[in-house]
C-alpha cells in the first residue's frame, strides 16, 4: 500500500467510524472487511478496521451482521497478522469482546 492509498483509505475508515447509523452498518461492514481482507500486511488498515468493527458492534443486532459478515475472521486474521501490534491487538480483542458478549 503506498502513502496516497494508505492516506485514503484512513479517510474511508475514519469516515465508517462515524457513520454508525443503522442504514450504514452493512455497507460499511462489508467494506471494511474488504479492507481488511485485501491489505492483510498493513498495520496501519488492520488497527483502523478493527476499531471501526469494534464500535460497529455495540448491540446485539450489529453483533450478529458482524458474525455472518466475517468481521470475527477477519479480526483473527488481523491479530495473527500483527503479533506485536499493540494496537491492532488492543483494538482486536475489544471487537471481539464487542461481537460476543451480549
Amino acid at each position: 500500500v503506498n502513502d496516497e492509498d494508505l492516506d485514503e483509505i484512513c479517510d474511508r475508515l475514519h469516515a465508517m467510524n462515524t457513520q454508525l447509523s443503522e442504514a450504514e452498518v452493512d455497507r460499511n461492514l462489508v467494506e471494511v472487511i474488504g479492507m481488511m481482507q485485501a491489505r492483510l500486511a498493513s498495520e496501519t488498515v488492520q488497527e483502523m478496521a478493527c476499531i471501526v468493527v469494534r464500535n460497529i458492534a455495540r448491540n446485539e443486532e450489529n453483533q450478529v451482521k458482524a458474525g455472518a459478515a466475517g468481521a470475527i475472521e477477519a479480526v483473527v486474521a488481523a491479530m495473527r497478522s500483527h503479533l506485536h501490534s499493540a494496537g491492532v491487538q488492543e483494538h482486536g480483542v475489544a471487537a471481539l469482546r464487542n461481537m460476543t458478549v451480549t
